[in-house]
């Protein structure tokens, strides 16, 4: 959320409840379910990139399943700190590589 998203929000919040204090309530519930998800989608997250850890860590694991992490990794790597841009290529890679021997 940027600066002016942020302001928006601020400014219809602000407005809401001079209107009407009873929008306290719904504000509230709001951040509470908004909290709740947040912590739901982290702890998912957490697990997801466990499962990724665990399977790179373990070569058994690895092979074959360079796809399946790769899009792990794609679906969780807009919330990660770390730039997973280059794992996710060569992983692809990997099995656009392994595709191309098959066809052989």
């Amino acid at each position: 959320m940027n600066n002016n998203e942020q302001f928006r929000l601020y400014s219809f919040a602000s407005e809401a409840v001079q209107k009407d204090i009873d929008a306290v309530y719904w504000l509230t519930k709001g951040m509470t379910d908004g909290i709740q998800l947040s912590a739901q989608n982290s702890k998912r997250d957490q697990a997801d990139w466990e499962i990724i850890a665990n399977m790179a860590m373990n070569k058994r694991l690895l092979d074959g399943n360079e796809l399946f992490i790769a899009d792990k990794i794609d679906a969780l790597k807009d919330r990660a700190t770390f730039r997973w841009d280059w794992y996710v290529e060569k992983l692809r890679a990997i099995v656009e590589r392994k595709k191309g021997k098959k066809d052989d």
